[in-house]
């Protein structure tokens, strides 16, 4: 309890006196407080005070207890505030019928709800510089909320524009979508259409160049098979192995030398008189002799031709043979079957997979293989297999008539048919030149 310290004249008493504040309180001059109260009754009977109603005075600046621990000033005193006070009655108040008290000390028991004149005016006070803060930020927000709006105004007009523009471009891509639909099922239309031409077009060319290339692959054949044109070349080029070129150039070498011996000899014997140089029994053994001899001359040279003629032969059918065989075998039927087969397959297939692409390889390839059957066609047709073997027969006659007939020539030559050659000086002489010529031409 905060006390205040008042001077007491004389004739006075102190006394405890309580009750409530019954007005506002208010300045009573200079550094002091008057309270208007309403004693009670007991205690204003204590004090011998004629009338409850009367003024407390208390110090201005002293703070008051008051309950939970505060504090309060007496000119924050509300009216039904209630308080317990000691103080000094004199005794000229005792009778008055509105007595001015003073108390020493004077503590709060209990807070009115209702707030004092001060509490109220500093709380409007308050309100009024909330109120003057608040307007400010409302006007402040009025004026930035007509900006946003104004701002906003302007954002959903040109919004609005845009939505408009849009819309119609929406319009105008719709109606365009809808001619290109259109154009696309037409294009589909046609590009079907074109498919089925060129499904129309290719199917028949394929289909026939798989029957070439399956005709193709029965007519070439193998070695296995004698009737083909490869069984009939392999038979072909084992007749050929039976044909020795070298041996059929020493061949030549022989009838040569023969021929050029039996040339000499005959020029020797040819100036010789038989009748009056050689006896009556010689002269007809002689004369058979030189006919013999006259005989195989044109016989050697006539081999000499057949020998170079057949050995030219031979050489040319050789690689002629070869080149077909090389050129038959670099043919890969079974390949071009599949890859027609394969051709079939993606023509019979859903027309979307023939794009231009695919017909256009379709159509390459198929020019590739037609290229291929047609250059084996050619050559094959080029080749008369039948001449072939009767040429090869020919020639494996020729060679072994040759060889028989030489070794007629070096055996007559030898002495073996004219014996009585040798008897003779002259003509001994002859024979000997004859043997020496034809020691390594004759077996």
């Amino acid at each position: 309890m905060v006390a205040c310290a008042l001077a007491v004249p004389a004739a006075a008493h102190a006394a405890t006196l309580k009750g409530q504040v019954a007005g506002q309180p208010y300045l009573a001059g200079g550094d002091r407080t008057a309270v208007p109260v309403l004693l009670s009754r007991e205690t204003a009977g204590r004090a011998k005070l004629a009338s409850p109603m009367g003024l407390a005075v208390v110090s201005r600046r002293t703070p008051l207890r008051a309950p939970g621990g505060q504090t309060v000033l007496p000119g924050r005193l509300r009216p039904g505030d209630k308080f317990t006070a000691t103080g000094t009655v004199p005794r000229a108040m005792r009778k008055a019928a509105y007595p001015r008290l003073t108390f020493k000390r004077m503590t709060v028991t209990k807070r009115a709800k209702q707030l004092s004149t001060a509490e109220l005016e500093e709380l409007l006070a308050q309100t009024r510089r909330e109120l003057g803060s608040l307007s400010a930020t409302v006007s402040n927000l009025s004026g930035a909320t007509q900006r946003a709006l104004a701002d906003l105004g302007a954002r959903v007009r040109s919004l609005r524009s845009d939505v408009d523009g849009l819309t119609a471009g929406l319009a105008a891509a719709q109606a365009d979508l809808t001619a290109l639909s259109g154009q696309l099922i037409a294009a589909a239309a046609d590009l079907r259409g074109r498919i089925d031409l060129v499904r129309a077009d290719l199917q028949p060319q394929v289909t026939s160049a798989l029957n070439q290339i399956t005709a193709l692959g029965a007519t070439i054949g193998s070695c296995g098979v004698p009737s083909s044109v490869v069984g009939r070349l392999c038979t072909l080029e084992a007749a050929f192995g039976a044909l020795d070129p070298t041996a059929v150039a020493a061949l030549t070498d022989r009838v040569t030398q023969v021929s050029s011996a039996l040339t000499s000899t005959v020029a020797s014997l040819t100036g010789l008189t038989l009748v009056g140089d050689l006896p009556a029994t010689l002269t007809a053994p002689v004369l058979t002799a030189i006919g013999q001899l006259t005989g195989l001359q044109g016989t050697v040279a006539g081999l000499s031709g057949t020998v170079a003629t057949v050995s030219g032969d031979v050489a040319g059918l050789q690689g002629s043979v070869g080149t077909l065989l090389t050129q038959v075998g670099a043919v890969d039927v079974t390949g071009m079957s599949a890859t027609l087969t394969n051709l079939l397959g993606t023509l019979g297939s859903d027309p979307a997979g023939l794009t231009s692409s695919v017909v256009g390889g379709l159509q390459t390839t198929l020019a590739g293989v037609q290229s291929d059957v047609n250059g084996v066609l050619t050559n094959l047709g080029a080749v008369n297999v039948q001449a072939l073997n009767t040429t090869v027969s020919g020639i494996t006659g020729n060679v072994a008539t040759i060889q028989t007939t030489l070794t007629g020539v070096c055996s007559a030559v030898n002495g073996q048919s004219i014996p009585v050659l040798g008897s003779l000086p002259l003509i001994g002489a002859v024979t000997g030149l004859l043997t020496a010529t034809l020691t390594d031409a004759c077996p």
